[in-house]
């Protein structure tokens, strides 16, 4: 425990399958054509996709931009690795993302907070429900999305208010893809502090399915959807505030401030007001379904039309107990008999309090339950 307290959480969450219907399909087919296709046929084209091709066009997209910028992109259905964007995002340099129940939530740009940065999807703003107007990315499956871009400078063309940066998550343009047309991805998620708390169970499952179909050179359609559910209990270890000279009211005249002194050698000793053993349950569901078409119309003018749904609900059980009723925090000495008394013991170190058997600090249990949804309605974007 440190003087300001200590918070103890730990999550692993691993992958324990997960495949490829169409992978799997097209090496099958592909190994039966290469048996049967005649010697004197010709091969016309041979498209190569992977993870090299999506590194060169970020590249090429940062190369090509007037701005500071960074991006994330893959042309493929539902090849983004993570759960969620906000865990694409946090693989950007100078992107760093706060942690809500075990996922990447919000993003702070280059050390300026989430209020400072924008987001869009498609180019389009996007409204928040957080107070702060905000964004929690974790709405977003990485299934749905094709990529993002992140601008940390301005200019003329975007939206203005990201003031740290602007956050730019795309979708899939059916008329620029030239990949399969269909995508089945599925398999189980699993959370290895699930199996340690009783009456719970660790196994989730990640599932999407995408289509692109080009009805002719000049018109195409998309529909991509994903339904996840994540289970993220953990135990957790918490103080919640220490009694030092600090922030008791220390002064020139009175350097120890209202921290008491336990054994007596002149030195205040620093105390905890309690602390707190917690085990949550967390069950998390997320669906997202997306659509889009585009038509071009001529060489000069395209046009297109998409639209974006997700939800994400959490469910979560709280079971705590809460140790300290007022006699830990030794405010002024108040509490030194307690410490003191006949069968009670403590360990100090370096002036803090960091163990201690006390007679009568009897934990003050509490269990609640609570469901959370955020979900973002059906928003056209073009």
């Amino acid at each position: 425990m440190s003087k300001r307290g200590a918070y103890v959480k730990s999550k692993h969450r691993r992958p324990v399958g997960r495949t490829s219907a169409l992978a799997i399909l097209g090496s099958i087919s592909g190994t039966v054509l290469a048996q049967t296709a005649p010697s004197d046929q010709k091969l016309e084209e041979v498209i190569v996709m992977g993870a090299r091709e999506a590194l060169r066009d970020s590249i090429i997209m940062k190369q090509n931009t007037d701005l500071v910028s960074d991006s994330i992109s893959t042309k493929e259905i539902g090849q983004l690795p993570d759960v969620t964007i906000a865990e694409e995002l946090n693989r950007l340099p100078g992107v760093n993302t706060t942690r809500d129940r075990g996922n990447a939530s919000q993003a702070s740009v280059r050390g300026l907070g989430p209020r400072l940065v924008l987001g869009l999807v498609d180019g389009r703003e996007v409204a928040s429900s957080e107070p702060s107007q905000d964004l929690r990315w974790e709405i977003y499956p990485s299934e749905i999305l094709s990529g993002a871009q992140i601008y940390k400078s301005q200019d003329a063309s975007l939206v203005p208010g990201g003031i740290a940066a602007t956050v730019d998550i795309r979708t899939l343009q059916p008329l620029d893809y030239h990949g399969p047309a269909f995508s089945l991805r599925a398999g189980p998620t699993y959370n290895d502090e699930g199996k340690d708390l009783p009456h719970y169970n660790g196994l989730g499952y990640r599932g999407s399915a995408g289509y692109v179909g080009h009805i002719n050179d000049d018109f195409a359609v998309s529909l991509a959807g994903s339904v996840q559910r994540e289970k993220n209990g953990f135990p957790d270890f918490r103080t919640f505030g220490w009694n030092t000279p600090f922030n008791s009211g220390a002064t020139a005249a009175n350097p120890a401030g209202n921290t008491g002194d336990l054994n007596g050698d002149g030195k205040p000793d620093n105390t905890t007001w309690g602390l707190n053993t917690e085990v949550k349950e967390v069950t998390q569901d997320r669906y997202a379904l997306a659509g889009g078409a585009g038509w071009r119309a001529s060489d000069d003018v395209t046009i297109k039309a998409d639209a974006l749904w997700s939800q994400y609900q959490i469910k979560e059980n709280q079971f705590q107990a809460w140790y300290g009723n007022n006699i830990t925090g030794n405010y002024a000495g108040g509490n030194a008999g307690v410490y003191n008394a006949p069968g009670n013991s403590y360990q100090i170190v370096d002036g803090s309090v960091v163990a201690a058997n006390l007679n009568g600090a009897y934990p003050t249990t509490r269990a609640q339950s609570r469901v959370t949804t955020r979900s973002i309605p059906w928003l056209p974007l073009a």
